[in-house]
């Protein structure tokens, strides 16, 4: 799948996100947070999920 807009701000704000959470900075609960708003964003359709315990 191709990412529709690699330029929108909540894609930046996510992959920065997913960066820092597998460099220990953040925790996933952020870097899901900044993904499902990047996928918003870029209307990507995703189910609601169950939170990461």
């Amino acid at each position: 799948m191709l990412w529709s807009s690699t330029d929108g701000p909540h894609y930046r704000t996510a992959r920065r996100a997913c960066i820092a959470t597998l460099c220990g900075n953040r925790t996933t609960q952020e870097c899901r947070k900044a993904f499902l708003a990047a996928c918003r964003e870029a209307g990507v359709f995703l189910a609601e999920l169950p939170p990461i315990e």
